[in-house]
């Protein structure tokens, strides 16, 4: 006894290329996910490293200034800004990760980083290497 041959219909190549379609998009679905958890992961650890440098700043000023004097230093309220940057960012990340079919709004702007972006920002512009990059070239 012969077994039954498939006969290739519409409806099933219809059928097949609907699994292949949701497989395709399940795996997609999959990959956006782990790169917002990881990036979720990465912006949860530098909140941490932030919110821990507060707590530093607090210990420090605390033990040898009695009362809270510390709430106008310029490094505390540096610091307190990026926390606050890094879980937002740390919360839309999660939240994508765990929605990866939804659209990610773009990222906010970063606090203003007195060190870097005040009056001494270093400008290179096109053509000008660094005095310290020289012996590169």
């Amino acid at each position: 006894m012969e077994p039954p041959r498939f006969k290739f219909t519409l409806r099933s190549l219809m059928t097949a290329v609907a699994i292949v379609a949701l497989m395709a998009w399940g795996c997609m679905l999959w990959h956006r996910s782990a790169e917002f958890a990881a990036e979720a992961s990465e912006h949860g650890v530098r909140c941490s490293i932030h919110e821990t440098n507060v707590t530093l700043i607090d210990f420090q000023r605390g033990r040898w200034y009695p009362g809270n004097l510390n709430a106008h230093d310029p490094r505390r309220i540096l610091h307190e800004q990026w926390a606050r940057y890094e879980d937002r960012m740390y919360r839309k990340y999660r939240r994508a990760a765990f929605l990866p079919w939804l659209p990610v709004s773009p990222d906010l702007p970063a606090p203003l980083d007195p060190w870097l972006d005040g009056p001494k920002k270093r400008t290179i512009t096109k053509g000008h290497s660094p005095a310290w990059n020289w012996w590169w070239w």
